[in-house]
């Protein structure tokens, strides 16, 4: 209930088991004992190895769950108290993926926490998700009116995840870069996807170039032919007209790409056609940050795991979104021939549905990172309309989180 409230912690382990602790007993006191724990068929084979080597000193690092579980609460008339069977519409809901571990993603009905369902999985193998990569992605959960009705539809939207592998993980996939410097293409995690947070059916997803599933629909796919890189991080979502409906998302992929999501909200005109919903949901890029000639101070082998701040604002020029986000290869932490950047992007087409590419290269923010602004003796300052960029301290450092914009000051670690 809510004045004595079931508390359980969920979490994933690397030796390939989904655990659920108890935190508190119905009566109050504090428990600990854990309710029950799930291994995926999927890494039952790692098992064994587990096993023979416990201490892992000879082959590489065994991943398992390796993704952070995020819930889902339905608490259907308000009041604070979640209610099992009984004719009761509340429901919880946990998903988790496994990261390194695996291409899938779990969820589990936990409305009777002692009597937990696994509900669906999806994985790679899945025709509507061939192209899902190691599922890095944390899913947010959220509610979408899909045909204008008024009815909301809980949903999950996610990238589609790393790609890993000799080309992607550490300065090995320099080597998939041609002269020019363009970096080889992925052919899995380059997605977006939106699910059906309780049936995990397919809604919409955004790849790109391909070959069409057999159930591939003009309705439930958009593509964009520069959507060539692996997208590990995290989705930014944020209603940008404050219905209380998510309508704009923004994440960074492993090519040094900015991706602006457009989820176009339905609505009826006069004849009850529907206008907007997922047919219209579509993507578009903000930035190529790694388009620097090679040969520039600028240019690089820029990667993005990490969501990026969404702040919205205003200058002098009228209201934008600023995307602040960090570039840092998390695959390759002791690299130190990558100069990184903290990153801040003015995105001005905030209308719904209004997003356009746009491409912002690096070279067309301003660099804020050793000139007069940090003195206050500016005779010229750099032309920051389009944004700024902060280059880090020389190629070893980089930032590996996302950043934190508070009352105007942006916060963010770094990792040298």
């Amino acid at each position: 209930t809510k004045d004595n409230p079931d508390i359980r912690l969920f979490f994933g382990t690397n030796d390939g088991v989904f655990h659920v602790v108890r935190n508190t007993s119905p009566d109050g006191s504090e428990s600990g004992e854990e309710g029950f724990a799930f291994v995926p068929l999927e890494l039952l084979p790692g098992q064994a190895a587990l096993q023979a080597n416990g201490q892992q000193t000879v082959e590489p690092h065994i991943y398992g769950l390796d993704g952070e579980a995020v819930s889902y609460v339905i608490d259907a008339d308000g009041d604070g108290n979640l209610v099992s069977g009984n004719g009761s519409n509340d429901s919880v809901m946990v998903y988790i993926g496994m990261r390194r571990g695996g291409k899938a993603l779990y969820a589990f009905n936990m409305t009777d926490p002692d009597a937990p369902l696994l509900e669906w999985k999806i994985t790679s193998e899945d025709t509507d998700f061939t192209q899902l990569g190691m599922t890095f992605s944390r899913p947010f959960a959220t509610e979408i009116d899909l045909d204008g009705d008024g009815t909301r539809t809980p949903l999950l939207i996610f990238a589609g995840g790393y790609n890993g592998g000799w080309m992607k993980d550490g300065s090995n996939a320099r080597i998939g870069k041609d002269i020019d410097g363009n970096r080889a293409a992925d052919d899995i995690g380059n997605a977006i996807y939106v699910v059906n947070a309780e049936t995990g059916a397919l809604v919409w997803k955004a790849l790109g170039p391909g070959v069409d599933n057999a159930s591939d629909t003009a309705d439930s796919v958009f593509r964009h032919v520069d959507m060539l890189h692996s997208i590990p991080s995290n989705i930014s979502l944020l209603d940008t007209n404050g219905n209380e409906i998510v309508d704009r998302g923004y994440d960074g992929d492993t090519g040094g790409n900015i991706w602006r999501i457009e989820l176009v909200e339905a609505t009826l005109d006069v004849d009850n056609n529907v206008i907007g919903g997922p047919k219209d949901w579509y993507v578009t890029r903000l930035a190529d940050l790694d388009s620097a000639p090679v040969g520039t101070p600028e240019a690089g082998d820029l990667r993005f795991f990490h969501a990026p701040d969404v702040v919205q604002t205003r200058d002098s020029t009228g209201d934008y979104d600023a995307i602040v986000i960090a570039s840092g290869n998390r695959a390759d932490p002791l690299d130190t021939d990558v100069q990184n950047y903290l990153f801040m992007i003015k995105d001005r087409n905030i209308g719904v549905g209004a997003g356009a590419d746009t491409g912002y290269a690096t070279m067309n923010l301003g660099d804020i990172t050793d000139n007069c602004l940090q003195n206050d003796s500016c005779i010229a300052d750099p032309d920051l309309a389009r944004g700024w960029r902060l280059g880090l301290e020389g190629g070893d450092e980089k930032m590996l989180s996302t950043p934190l914009t508070l009352a105007g000051t942006v916060y963010a670690t770094s990792y040298i």
